[in-house]
């Protein structure tokens, strides 16, 4: 099982909801992907937006230092430091990631492409408890888990 590592300052855990706004307002995140990155963000972090794993792979999308951003400084792909990926402002992460293709993306491929509710990722879940019951909201809602790797 991997282990997260999380920072202590700025970070904050996102609903659903706010990783949707994020990515539709904060770059040019085609809306065919907005799903596929929610999904992405939701199995490998659970939203965390501190999330390190391994010590190469950074915030809420685990962008890797293999390529997309430099290790205390500003680098890769993104020219961007890896550890500015780790804060509650999103829009540097999601400027990263109109440079990166979800399609590849290890967790996008064993988790979500294969997942006939993917576009749920995509929408807001919200519902009037008194309308729908824990079971239904479940149906409905994508649920996800950390990464096992």
């Amino acid at each position: 099982m991997a282990v997260l590592g999380f920072g202590l300052a700025n970070a904050k855990i996102f609903t659903q909801e706010e990783v949707i706004r994020a990515l539709r307002t904060q770059g040019e995140i085609p809306e065919e992907d907005i799903a596929k990155y929610v999904c992405i963000a939701c199995h490998e972090t659970r939203y965390n937006s501190s999330a390190i794993h391994k010590d190469d792979a950074f915030g809420l999308f685990q962008l890797s230092d293999d390529f997309w951003c430099g290790k205390g400084f500003k680098g890769g792909e993104c020219e961007a430091d890896c550890y500015d990926f780790t804060d509650d402002h999103l829009e540097d992460d999601v400027q990263c990631l109109t440079k990166v293709t979800p399609h590849n993306w290890p967790t996008y491929v064993e988790k979500c492409a294969q997942d006939p509710f993917l576009f749920r990722f995509g929408e807001e879940c919200t519902f009037d408890e008194e309308e729908f019951t824990k079971d239904n909201r479940r149906m409905w809602c994508p649920t996800c888990a950390t990464r096992l790797d």
